[in-house]
């Protein structure tokens, strides 16, 4: 909704109205997991292989106030020392894995390295909407250079989500 707040009378500022409107957005969750918490090697074939699972739901009950999650994007910092291998994405109706049918079409994802620190950070756009109740999981294949060692025993992942919506 919208409302006018105006300034007190007694204030040394002048009383001035200033419009403050409220912006609609929907309540999502969003979650990461890892398949290899632990021991992952870059010298071994199968043990540097490692797959990110983002969970996004729009929590939203459908009906007349449930708002969909419009254009959402899916923003994935991978640690240096990692290469992307690609992704897959799928979208249920339901949290509990019941099918549906969704709005959303195939992601795009683009691999930007930052110029300065050469991290890599997949973005995956999806056009359409994630309606009230769906999840979207993006399940992202990764592997662990003879780099990552360089950059410490520990790799930090992070995975961020937000909406292609233009206000």
């Amino acid at each position: 909704g919208e409302g006018v707040l105006t300034a007190d009378s007694d204030s040394p500022v002048a009383a001035k109205d200033i419009r403050i409107t409220e912006q609609a957005a929907p309540v999502v969750s969003f979650n990461k997991a890892v398949d290899k918490p632990t021991g992952v090697n870059p010298n071994s074939t199968e043990d540097k292989l490692v797959t990110y699972t983002l969970s996004l739901h729009n929590t939203e009950t459908e009906g007349e106030t449930g708002l969909a999650l419009e254009n959402p994007i899916v923003i994935d910092a991978l640690p240096l020392g990692m290469n992307y291998l690609g992704y897959t994405a799928e979208v249920t109706k339901y949290a509990d894995g019941s099918e549906g049918e969704s709005e959303l079409t195939e992601g795009t994802a683009v691999n930007l390295v930052d110029p300065d620190s050469g991290r890599r950070n997949i973005v995956i756009s999806f056009a359409g909407d994630l309606l009230p109740g769906e999840v979207l999981t993006v399940t992202l294949k990764t592997e662990v250079t003879g780099q990552a060692l360089a950059y410490g025993y520990t790799l930090q992942n992070l995975a961020y989500a937000t909406s292609g919506k233009t206000l």
